[in-house]
């Protein structure tokens, strides 16, 4: 049990360093050709949100779990779409 709680502390200081440089890596060249900062924001936080789909689609269907990739696109599009749908209902 303790192992895996200093495990997990590892992975989430790992994660936490890997953010922050990939945020300072990908405004380092924005800032060379002029691209705001918010684009590059929203692009690394797109591929972010949208990672996790795409690697759980990707394994599934080379496993040949199309239903489960299925699933899993659906799903997530789904869900992410009802933030803004509850907004327009006001």
């Amino acid at each position: 049990m303790l192992t895996l709680a200093l495990l997990s502390l590892l992975g989430l200081a790992v994660l936490a360093l890997a953010a922050d440089q990939l945020v300072l890596g990908s405004g380092r060249p924005a800032e060379r050709l002029g691209v705001q900062p918010v684009v590059v924001g929203v692009v690394v936080i797109g591929f972010g949100t949208s990672a996790p789909e795409l690697v759980v689609a990707g394994t599934a269907s080379v496993h040949g779990q199309v239903e489960l990739a299925a699933g899993s696109l659906v799903g997530s599009n789904i869900l992410g779409d009802q933030p803004v749908r509850a907004e327009h209902a006001h």
